[in-house]
Parts: C-alpha cells; sequence; structure tokens
C-alpha cells in the first residue's frame, strides 16, 4: 500500500510540474525548450522600423549557431568622413591619394559608424560615436540616409531586454587595411587579396594582417561570407547575396533612378561586408556583396546606397523556444530568454509580403495570457489535490475495513473485537467454552474465544 501511493503521489507531482510548465496555446511547445538549430532554420527576433526582423542560421561554429538577416533591412552609410581617431585617440593613417578617411569615411571597422550603431542600446541621439565622426548628412554621400539621430540598433524600441541578453557577445578575427596593420595588427604578415568571385575571397585569409575585436551584433566578413557559398546546398545558391526589405526601400532616402539596376523587394541589392579593402592607396574603401554576386572592394564607406545586413550568434543555452518549428520563413522559430516573460510572438504573414506584427496589443495580450495561464495552472493543482485526497482516503479505508465473507484470517495475525464483530455479524456471539479449534482443529484454552495457534474466533453463535 506504502508503494500504491508512493507511485501516486510521484505521478502527482510530475503531472503538476507539466500543467504548470509555461507553454505556447498555440504549439503547446514548452517554454523551457532550447532551440535546437540546425543550417537553414528561420528564426524571428527583434524589429527594426517597427517590424519584426526574420534570421536564418547559416553556419554554425565555435561560436556556435551564426543568425543573418533574411533581407537587407536598410540602406546605411559604413562611416562618415572627418578626421578619424583611433580608440586611444590618435589619428588614424591616412592614404596619400584623393581616397582618403577625411574626406570619404573610414574603412576601420574598429571605430566605424555602423559598427556602433549596431551595438547600442542608446535613445535617439544618444549614440557615442567612437572618432566623434557622426553619421549627419553632411557627412555621407550625397546627404542621404544619415543616422546620427536615430536610435541604436539594440535599443528597447527594437529588442527586449530579454532577447538582447540571448545575444552571444563573441572576440572575433578582423581584418585590417595596410594602414591600420602597423599599429593594430596581432596576426598576419600580408594584406588579404581581392577576389570577386566568393569561391576565392578565403584565399588567403589565415596570412593577412588581423588583431581579435568583441561584438554582439556584427556584419560578416569574408570568411562567414565563404560560409554561406559553401552552405549553399542548404540555404540556396544565391543566399549569399540579398534582397532588400521593402520598409528599407521605402525607408531610404537613396532612390535608383536605373531601370537596369533596380532597388526594390525582389531584386537582389548591394550590401557591406566587415572586412575592409586591403591597401594603402585607399583607408575608405569596403568590401561589399553586388546584386550580381561579385565581391567589389572599391565603395567608399560614406556611400549611403549600400545596404546593411546584420548578423549576431545565438545564445542557445539561455534561449527558449516560444513558438514556431523554423523549417520555413512562414513558421521560423520565435525566441527569448529562458528566464524571461516572453512577448506575443509575431508572425509572418506570407513568403513574399513584409513582416508583419500580431494583430494584438503586446502589452494587452501579455497580461491576458499571463492571467489565463495562471488560472488554469491554479485549477489543475486544486483538482490534482483533490484527487489526491480521494486516494489516500480510499485506501486508508480500505486497509480499516474487515474482510467480507469468505475472506479468510488463516495468514491474519488480525484480531477481531467483540465489539467490532457484534456491530457487523448477526446473531450476537454468545461466550461458550470450546474445545478444539473450528478453523484448525488445535486444542484450546478452556473458556478462551480465540485459538493460540491460528488466532481464530471461536465465538459460538446463538
Amino acid at each position: 500500500m506504502k508503494k500504491i501511493i508512493s507511485t501516486m503521489l510521484a505521478v502527482m507531482v510530475l503531472s503538476i510540474i507539466v500543467t504548470l510548465a509555461p507553454a505556447n496555446p498555440q504549439t503547446g511547445i514548452s517554454a523551457f525548450a532550447a532551440p535546437t538549430l540546425k543550417i537553414g532554420d528561420y528564426m524571428l527576433m527583434g524589429k527594426y522600423y517597427d517590424m519584426p526582423i526574420l534570421w536564418r542560421c547559416v553556419d554554425i561554429d565555435e561560436n556556435g549557431p551564426l543568425l543573418l538577416s533574411d533581407r537587407i533591412i536598410s540602406l546605411k552609410p559604413f562611416d562618415a568622413k572627418g578626421t578619424h581617431v583611433y580608440n586611444d585617440g590618435t589619428l588614424q593613417a591616412e592614404s596619400l591619394t584623393k581616397n582618403n578617411r577625411s574626406k570619404l569615411g573610414s574603412n576601420l571597422w574598429d571605430t566605424s559608424n555602423i559598427r556602433a550603431w549596431l551595438n547600442s542600446n542608446a535613445v535617439e541621439g544618444g549614440v557615442v560615436w567612437p572618432d566623434g565622426c557622426r553619421p549627419d548628412a553632411v557627412n555621407v554621400f550625397e546627404g542621404k540616409n544619415g543616422y546620427s539621430n536615430e536610435e541604436g540598433f539594440l535599443s528597447e524600441r527594437n529588442f527586449t531586454e530579454g532577447e538582447v541578453s540571448i545575444i552571444k557577445s563573441v572576440v572575433q578575427k578582423q581584418l585590417l587595411n595596410e594602414l591600420d596593420q602597423a599599429k593594430l595588427k596581432t596576426s598576419g604578415s600580408e594584406p588579404l587579396r581581392n577576389a570577386e568571385n566568393v569561391a576565392a575571397v578565403f584565399q588567403n585569409y589565415e596570412q593577412a594582417y588581423a588583431h581579435n575585436l568583441e561584438d554582439r551584433m556584427f556584419l560578416l566578413d569574408i570568411k562567414q561570407l565563404n560560409k554561406l557559398y559553401q552552405n549553399a546546398g542548404i540555404l540556396g545558391t544565391d543566399y549569399f547575396k540579398s534582397k532588400p526589405t521593402q520598409l528599407a526601400v521605402d525607408k531610404s532616402e537613396y532612390k535608383t533612378q536605373n531601370p537596369n539596376y533596380p532597388i526594390n523587394k525582389n531584386s537582389f541589392w548591394y550590401y557591406w561586408l566587415r572586412s575592409p579593402g586591403a591597401y594603402a592607396s585607399s583607408g575608405s574603401t569596403v568590401r561589399t556583396v553586388s546584386f550580381d554576386g561579385k565581391i567589389h572592394d572599391f565603395y567608399f564607406a560614406s556611400y549611403s546606397s549600400i545596404g546593411v545586413r546584420p548578423a549576431f550568434y545565438l545564445d542557445t543555452i539561455n534561449s527558449t523556444v516560444i513558438s514556431g518549428t523554423g523549417t520555413d520563413e512562414t513558421d521560423p522559430y520565435v525566441v527569448g530568454n529562458s528566464g524571461v516573460e516572453p512577448s506575443v510572438p509575431p508572425t509572418l504573414a506570407s513568403t513574399n509580403s513584409p513582416i508583419v506584427a500580431a494583430p494584438a496589443s503586446p502589452g494587452t495580450q501579455d497580461s491576458n495570457n499571463r492571467t489565463m495561464w495562471t488560472i488554469i495552472g491554479i485549477s489543475a493543482f486544486v483538482l490534482i489535490l483533490i484527487a489526491l485526497g480521494i486516494l489516500i482516503f480510499i485506501l486508508f479505508t480500505k486497509g480499516k475495513r474487515k474482510p467480507g465473507t469468505g475472506s479468510s484470517p488463516l495468514n491474519s495475525s488480525a484480531v477481531w473485537n467483540d465489539a467490532s464483530q457484534s456491530q457487523n455479524q448477526q446473531p450476537r456471539a454468545t461466550k461458550t467454552s470450546i474445545s478444539t479449534c473450528a478453523n484448525c482443529g488445535e486444542s484450546m484454552i478452556p473458556d478462551s474465544k480465540f485459538c493460540t495457534k491460528c488466532g481464530f474466533n471461536n465465538t459460538k453463535l446463538d
């Protein structure tokens, strides 16, 4: 009986844990389930221009799953023109040609405007520009797509605290231009050679001038881009190229007038890498991926017509799946921090539609969801306790009840008292001297009712 009760208790406790574990009402996925990302999986997290951002796992390396925005999310200059300094305050090396940093921006990732913006959580106008060269309209090419007064990409308008906490901060190799290698390099002996073909861009990467930098959000470098190409069998042949979102097109002040090179959500467009042009002849050129898939190193950092395609590494240990299967862009994983109350999962309208949020108000829906699941959890807990009480009562009373007719007391050491027997048996028992036990035949002590051998009650009945 004790084993039965113990087993039932264990089952009840397990039921309570499962019942009270937060789960998404649409998918039933427990909020404690960590995402198991595979190359090619889709994920929805954060937003930009107030619309959710669709990401895709494009590689898995020593830092974990590498997530890349599925599309170009904005058109922005890499850096602004001005007097550039290193992080220690000394002047940056300058080209001796007309393609210099003071006029066209710097290709040094360390102090670039785009890096500062991607990793900032500041409010509007609060982003700190490391070398003091603000990306104002007056400091960028043609005065278009300046972003000095915009909030940081990781601001609370775009990402929740829980979402930011599962974006890993990682140390990565960062290539250097010839101008900066004397001051900054920690590895390498030569500049990275130019190559337009994505299959060849990795050529002398291991020998190229570089140092290490730590980032949460970043742009792809040459090596990571080459990984997209290697994973083309999963991602698609053209996935290393990119198309802009409709909002990126709509919000851009740059509008191409050339019908042969349209900028729209259905056409491939240029986007920045974080790898600089290699040679000292220009400290301003940054490598880009062209609409035709070629890798160029001749676009200047202050150009306002190039797209931004952010990337980051996901902390899968502290992540939780809120909804989705991740298998395609119409049903992406929606993730959050496992220790933070998840927000309402955004949704995608269709493969070719802009990313749209769920119609309900996030704050109201969050509150309603929490209330509903709290009520369900408490109700389930109470019902389980009631069931447990009934079970224990049944088992307890069964253990105290006298065996019915046909029950054999031969192996029982229990002795039934007169009062109990008189209430449950008719006619009344009378005390009579019995010489032998009616049950086992053993000799009885005179005037004794109970057999000393088997314990049988030999009281004669009227």
